[in-house]
């Protein structure tokens, strides 16, 4: 995330959460960590749009970011780290 830091919330869109996923894949983090991170990128945004710290179209622009799914991606399993 250190990455990402100065970046204002309005411009963190789908291109930065995609390149944030990317390095934490580079950085040998499982599938699963990714997507945690992701889930919790994805509610962060939604209480700053409930919050009105910024407006719905940074959440939507998120939203549009699956998930990475097992077996097609280059992220390891869990179980592949121990």
């Amino acid at each position: 995330m250190e990455h990402f830091s100065d970046v204002p919330l309005e411009l963190f869109g789908p291109i930065e959460l995609e390149q944030l996923q990317q390095l934490m894949i580079e950085d040998r983090s499982s599938r699963t960590y990714v997507n945690a991170r992701g889930r919790r990128i994805r509610q962060m945004i939604g209480w700053c749009v409930r919050k009105q710290y910024c407006t719905v179209s940074a959440l939507t622009g998120i939203e549009t970011v699956p998930a990475l799914k097992k077996g097609r991606t280059a992220a390891v399993e869990a179980q592949e780290l121990k």
